[in-house]
């Protein structure tokens, strides 16, 4: 949880501003199929992998207006 969630969304806050005020930049989201079905004995890492696309996508929609994209790797 640590790992794929905390560290993710500090590294995120961390950078985005910097990209934002460049209006330039890209950030890759390392997410898995396992986000996509229950994942019997790995409940935990198929949930922070679900965070992971949600977070994504809701950065894709803020991100819109302006050059930075934010992509999301299955």
């Amino acid at each position: 949880i640590q790992l794929n969630i905390i560290f993710l969304v500090e590294l995120t806050k961390l950078f985005l501003p910097e990209m934002i005020e460049r209006n330039a930049g890209r950030i890759l989201m390392l997410g898995s199929l396992a986000s996509f079905q229950p994942c019997p004995l790995m409940a935990c890492y198929g949930a922070t992998k679900a965070f992971i696309g949600s977070y994504t996508d809701a950065l894709i929609e803020e991100l819109r207006e302006t050059k930075v994209t934010a992509t999301l790797l299955v």
